[in-house]
């Protein structure tokens, strides 16, 4: 049995990532989500998907990740996009709060992840 918090799969040449549960500054959260960004866009991946609807709290690190990861991206021409659960006003608030909002594609469903990817 995997008790990874993340889980990385494909919809179809999309990488997506779940995250199964809150990430929080612990070491072994923070390599699980580092090494499947890392998988998912190495060496010139320039898609991703991560759905964070399963969750309602990130630790600052994995904030820092997810600009890094944009930064990665934009810079070969690609897009980040983030799945969050319409009702989840904490996660929505963090992004904003860090000003992420300006920069990353942030959807309510994975059907319009996809589609903000299908270039």
């Amino acid at each position: 049995m995997d008790n990874s918090p993340v889980v990385l799969m494909r919809s179809g040449t999309i990488p997506v990532i779940t995250v199964k549960q809150n990430l929080t500054s612990d070491e072994a959260h923070l390599t699980a989500i580092t090494e499947a960004i890392s998988e998912a866009v190495e060496p010139e991946g320039k898609k991703l998907i991560i759905d964070f609807t399963a969750t309602d709290y990130l630790a600052s690190t994995t904030i820092g990740l997810l600009a890094k990861t944009y930064s990665k991206l934009a810079a070969r021409g690609g897009k980040l996009v983030i799945v969050l659960s319409p009702d989840d006003t904490s996660l929505h608030r963090i992004l904003k709060v860090t000003r992420l909002t300006t920069v990353l594609e942030i959807v309510d469903s994975m059907t319009k992840a996809i589609a903000k990817l299908a270039f």
